[in-house]
């Protein structure tokens, strides 16, 4: 196991699984407030740092970020999905309607 200390925390490595409990039944709010980030520390300086790193991204010149653009092919992408998801499952004989 590797220990890293991040100002006054120390964060613990298992392998690449991350903290014995990460993505199971126990990994929840409840755990995270008792034992993990009871002040919301941690969680609220990673958003932080992805909230920087996403403004900067969106003003740079070298990384053009059209946010418009993004929305408009993630609504695209998202009827394309649901359109050959329909037909995947129409050919099962499946519906998700009443």
């Amino acid at each position: 196991m590797s220990t890293y200390l991040v100002g006054e925390y120390s964060l613990c490595t298992l392998q690449k699984s991350g903290y014995a409990v990460y993505h199971t039944l126990h990994d929840t709010i409840r755990w995270l407030t008792k034992f993990i980030d009871p002040e919301f520390r941690i969680n609220k300086a990673t958003t932080q740092v992805w909230m920087q790193l996403v403004f900067s991204l969106t003003d740079s010149i070298i990384i053009p970020f059209d946010a418009n653009r993004l929305g408009e092919d993630l609504v695209k992408y998202g009827d394309d999905l649901k359109k050959q998801a329909e037909i995947k499952l129409r050919s099962q004989n499946i519906t998700l309607r009443e």
